[in-house]
């Protein structure tokens, strides 16, 4: 039996519509009526920016644009133009069929390497045990995925693949996708054409990855041959958004007369320069080189706003930041909030293995990217709000050292085990607590900043005292009520409040100390 799916017709892209309900559509539908869409909503957020990665690649193919002014003329339509995108679609139709038994979409089988159960394609993303991505007992029932979802999968294989082992008999090791470790930036606008609209950067040879070689740019379902040349460098844009870090084949069945993707191939593919920029990244220019952006647990992405938002600091900006500047300022687009979503995976380092998923996103006045006063102070708040945090951890530490000891107070009492003091404080979780209560009334402060710096200043800072006090007063209770906690949290009590006033008043602390006594 000859199995189909092609990706231009079947319904396969989890969307979310204007009225607020998910469905599954299919590539033309999805693009031609984007605008009906409000945003993609894949169950695992690194799919949802593989499936915008994706849809990307074929607009900037049939539209560019590669001026300001051929981008402004695609926005004022508040929609895709249909007939391109159809005329596009016909020419590559056969191009787009997940089984085709020519060239199925984006696949390519490596001649030396068995079949697996479809559990391996899932661990190429999601990690695990190394050991088991060669062995046909993967689990006690192995994964049998439907088209639409093999479809997803496999795309978000491609940009966000993990390097580990493929075959150790072959000396087979996959490489990191080009968007492994990374977080991955989009803008957001009021719907799904909005949306792509605003990270349809200006494309031609020079940007936003400059042409390389001699072959011209194309996504790879237009590619004769993918892997060639044996290239680690993109030809262009077009190149890197369809890079093939994988060789992968589905292999369809019939499972109860439905169409299904049981066995599956994967080998090393194409391995990307590491020292090729994305421009949906955001790095940190340091003085061993440049640091990606990544996800971190516990730290909430907005604590690293200043730097992400700052496009005077050197560092290298997602570049649909730096797009949306330079449109706002040549009045392409009018003085508006902009949403900035966030998508991607945190891996233990040089690892196969991911600890979590994570997807966030944070709105922001435009004059945060060109008022160089602004970022100042956003810049200050953040400043300010870790040190009060240092602050925190230095007087939890005298709290725990108080304590932990029953003569830690004395001379020549009992030294502490810093191990201890460390596991107590772990267990107290107080830095947490001091970080989550900052979230929403920082959201608040970058709203008001525009308007009423001063204001949103002094009320931000207000917010931190209450958040660093009520965290030190929720660590107390944990210690108890007996005497020695109690005159513990009292001696701690007051280095804490001494600190906060130096950092937060530190012009009536220079004041008092130069009172003579």
């Amino acid at each position: 039996m000859e199995h189909e799916f092609n990706l231009i017709d079947q319904p396969w892209i989890p969307a979310m519509d204007s009225n607020g309900a998910a469905r599954d559509v299919a590539l033309a539908e999805v693009l031609v009526n984007a605008h009906q869409y409000s945003h993609l909503s894949a169950t695992f957020p690194h799919a949802t920016a593989a499936l915008y990665r994706l849809l990307l690649a074929i607009l900037h193919r049939i539209f560019g644009p590669s001026s300001d002014a051929e981008w402004h003329r695609l926005w004022l339509a508040g929609n895709f133009d249909p007939q391109p995108i159809r005329t596009y679609f016909a020419r590559w139709h056969n191009r787009f069929d997940l089984f085709s038994p020519e060239r199925p979409f984006m696949q390519n089988r490596h001649p030396q390497v068995e079949t697996k159960p479809a559990n391996a394609l899932l661990f190429l993303v999601a990690g695990g045990d190394p050991n088991t991505l060669y062995n046909h007992n993967l689990d006690t029932k192995p994964a049998t995925l439907s088209p639409a979802y093999a479809a997803q999968v496999l795309i978000t294989t491609h940009s966000f693949g993990l390097a580990g082992i493929c075959h150790p008999q072959l000396r087979l090791f996959y490489n990191d996708a080009s968007c492994a470790r990374g977080v991955v930036f989009f803008l957001q606008g009021r719907n799904l054409f909005q949306s792509l609209m605003l990270n349809l950067v200006r494309y031609n040879r020079f940007e936003p990855i400059p042409f390389h070689g001699e072959l011209p740019d194309l996504p790879v379902w237009e590619m004769n041959d993918p892997y060639l040349p044996k290239r680690s460098i993109p030809l262009g844009y077009l190149d890197f958004l369809t890079w093939q870090n994988r060789r992968i084949m589905l292999f369809p069945s019939l499972w109860q007369g439905k169409t299904v993707v049981e066995e599956v191939c994967t080998a090393p593919g194409l391995v990307l320069n590491t020292q090729q920029r994305n421009p949906m990244h955001h790095y940190r220019l340091e003085k061993d080189g440049r640091k990606i952006q990544r996800f971190v647990e516990g730290r909430a992405l907005w604590r690293d706003s200043f730097a992400i938002l700052n496009l005077r600091a050197g560092n290298l900006n997602p570049q649909a930041l730096i797009w949306a500047n330079e449109l706002i300022s040549n009045s392409y687009l009018p003085e508006q909030k902009i949403k900035l979503a966030a998508y991607g995976m945190s891996t233990e380092p040089g690892k196969q293995k991911v600890l979590f998923y994570r997807g966030e996103q944070f709105e922001f006045s435009d004059h945060l990217l060109n008022n160089e006063e602004l970022t100042q102070k956003l810049e200050h708040a953040l400043d300010l709000a870790q040190k009060l945090c240092n602050q925190l951890w230095g007087t939890l530490r005298y709290l725990a050292l108080l304590l932990l000891p029953e003569d830690a107070n004395k001379d020549g009492g009992r030294k502490q085990d810093p191990k201890d003091v460390k596991k107590l404080m772990s267990h107290w979780e107080a830095e947490s607590q001091y970080w989550n209560k900052l979230e929403l009334p920082f959201y608040h402060f970058l709203d008001e900043l525009p308007q009423d710096s001063q204001g949103a200043f002094q009320r931000w800072t207000e917010q931190l005292r209450q958040a660093v006090m009520g965290a030190f007063e929720q660590t107390t209770e944990i210690c108890g009520y007996h005497a020695k906690a109690l005159k513990a949290a009292a001696l701690a009590r007051v280095q804490l409040l001494s600190g906060i006033n130096k950092l937060i008043n530190p012009h009536n602390q220079e004041e008092k100390d130069a009172i003579p006594t």
